[in-house]
């Protein structure tokens, strides 16, 4: 025990020093060290050995602590922080419940808002996935998983269900309000905005990329204001229409930095924070209804930031809603919205899909936290979920760029399947490209720093 111990205490020293996250640091216990034949240590030796003994400690067993600080690398983590606490977003909430479920931890409701030494009980054994095994995930990871299959088929097959990039924004606000709400509210902006970076980076180099393929500036996508009407992917002054939604995503984080950037509209908002969100709705709801009558953009509208910012605040007061009686109010007024422009507002069979696919998806938000699957299903859910951001950036890429050439000699379904799984596919390869390449900076990062200890201990 007293080995552990040492051990332990040196890992927080290493920690501390080198300003790594614990996944990347480790600490061992030895009798002696390797020498060479001069009497010197062989720290050649000893960093294949150290280095072995922690891909067999990863392939074994890997702590909570582990998985926290390989997804906010390179952020510091300590057991004394929280999801909330680092500022963690919708993007690395999937990638963590991804994580934690691999190693079968069973996650309490309001984990997010724990101290990582409250869920980390020591090393664990990954799960074994067996047969018949039921997990439940949390409905908002479910939810986006279906809503990026629906995006996909949609933008190949151009069904009637266009209920996807709805649910999207609704998931945009219900996020907000669970891991951001606090830090508007109390006027941290800073840590409100910085998930909007794994966003925007590689959106812009997605814009970077067009533009070099154009040789022109799309200046209207660079400045995410292309969703207004004003250009036209046509004349290569904005990206093709299927990226609006990030630019309704960014427009949406300036409209709540710009509500909540005023100290009195704070103070009211953390006295009252659901009746807020309910006037907030209000304010969403009428610009719904008012503004397309006074900007009059025709079809395109549907991809303004007032066409949809209601959904992006239902998503919000959803996640708000904490007592029944606040859940209650909420469906009612989402069954007269939504109902209306399901029903009655409609255009074609397409529009009553969407609101009420939309309706379906906010019951769920406020009524079932958590859905029961097989675990190898969930997986595959959680795995198409993680990667929903790559793949709704790239998925056009595999159908556009990759299979021209053989969309005349497949027949008609098996093409769209090729390139709806296609989609799938390139969009969970990027998102673990960029999981390794993060690993691989947290890894370079502890080379330099060893070997800087190293000189450091050679010299004296």
């Amino acid at each position: 025990m007293s080995d552990a111990r040492d051990a332990d205490r040196a890992l927080q020293v290493l920690v501390e020093a080198s300003h790594l996250p614990a996944n990347l640091v480790s600490a061992n216990v030895r009798s002696e060290l390797p020498r060479l034949a001069s009497g010197k240590i062989d720290y050649a030796a000893l960093s294949e050995q150290m280095l072995a003994a922690r891909e067999t400690s990863r392939a074994v067993a890997v702590s909570v602590l582990d998985a926290y600080a390989g997804v906010f690398y390179p952020h510091k983590v300590s057991r004394n922080d929280s999801f909330v606490s680092l500022g963690g977003d919708s993007l690395r909430f999937l990638q963590l419940t991804m994580e934690l479920d691999r190693l079968g931890v069973e996650l309490p409701e309001g984990w997010e808002q724990r101290r990582i030494c409250e869920l980390d009980i020591g090393p664990r054994v990954a799960a074994s996935g067996r047969s018949g095994e039921i997990r439940a995930l949390p409905t908002d990871l479910v939810l986006r998983a279906i809503a990026i299959l629906l995006v996909v088929t949609h933008h190949e097959m151009l069904w009637p269900i266009p209920g996807g990039s709805g649910v999207m924004l609704l998931l945009v606000g219900f996020s907000l309000a669970r891991f951001q709400s606090g830090h508007f509210l109390a006027g941290y902006f800073g840590h409100a905005l910085r998930p909007a970076i794994n966003v925007l980076i590689p959106y812009f180099l997605i814009v970077a990329a067009y533009g070099l393929a154009w040789r022109t500036i799309p200046w209207a996508s660079i400045t995410l204001t292309g969703n207004f009407g004003y250009a036209e992917p046509e004349r290569h002054e904005m990206l093709p229409y299927l990226y609006w939604f990030i630019e309704a995503y960014a427009q949406t984080l300036l409209v709540f930095t710009l509500v909540f950037a005023v100290p009195a509209v704070r103070r009211l908002a953390r006295s009252q924070p659901f009746a807020f969100s309910l006037t907030l709705l209000a304010l969403a709801v009428t610009a719904r209804f008012s503004l397309p009558h006074v900007f009059d953009i025709g079809q395109r509208q549907i991809f303004t930031l007032y066409w949809g910012l209601h959904l992006a605040v239902f998503g919000w007061c959803a996640g708000l809603a904490g007592r029944p009686a606040q859940r209650i109010i909420l469906t009612i007024i989402a069954a007269a919205v939504l109902g209306y422009l399901a029903f009655w507002e409609t255009l074609w069979i397409g529009t009553t899909v969407k609101y009420l696919t939309i309706f379906a998806a906010l019951m769920a938000l406020l009524y079932l936290p958590r859905i029961p699957l097989p675990v190898r299903l969930g997986r595959l859910v959680t795995l198409i979920a993680v990667s929903a951001f790559p793949t709704y950036l790239l998925h056009r890429f595999v159908p556009e760029l990759l299979m021209p050439q053989v969309a005349g000699a497949l027949p008609a379904p098996l093409f769209h399947l090729l390139a709806i799984s296609g989609g799938l596919a390139l969009g969970v390869i990027a998102n673990r490209a960029a999981a390794e390449l993060r690993n691989l900076l947290g890894s370079m990062a502890m080379t330099r720093a060893t070997g800087g200890r190293a000189m450091a201990a050679e010299t004296a």
